[in-house]
C-alpha cells in the first residue's frame, strides 16, 4: 500500500460498511468481494444483522456464531476487520 503513495500516485482501498447481505448460507460471498478488490469491512453498522449486534440495535449480543465465522474468512483472505 505504501508503493502508489511513494511513486505519487493515488492509492484507494475498497471496503464495505454494514454486510448485512450475509447469512449463513452466503459465506462464499466473500470470496467474490475480495475479488471484486474489497480489503476490508465492518460487519455491522448501525442496525443488527445476522452477523452482530450494532450501534443502534436492540441487541447487546456481541458477534453471533456467523459473524465469527465471517471474521475467520475474512482473516484467511487476509482481509482487515
Amino acid at each position: 500500500m505504501l508503493q502508489p503513495h511513494q511513486e505519487g500516485k493515488i492509492d484507494v482501498v475498497i471496503g464495505l460498511e454494514g454486510m448485512d447481505y450475509i447469512t449463513a448460507g452466503e459465506l462464499d460471498i466473500l470470496e467474490f468481494l475480495y475479488l471484486f478488490g474489497a480489503r476490508h469491512a465492518s460487519l455491522t453498522w448501525n442496525n443488527d444483522n445476522y452477523l452482530g449486534g450494532g450501534a443502534k440495535g436492540d441487541a447487546d449480543y456481541g458477534l453471533t456464531p456467523t459473524g465469527r465465522l465471517v471474521i475467520s474468512r475474512m482473516e484467511d483472505l487476509g482481509m482487515l476487520v
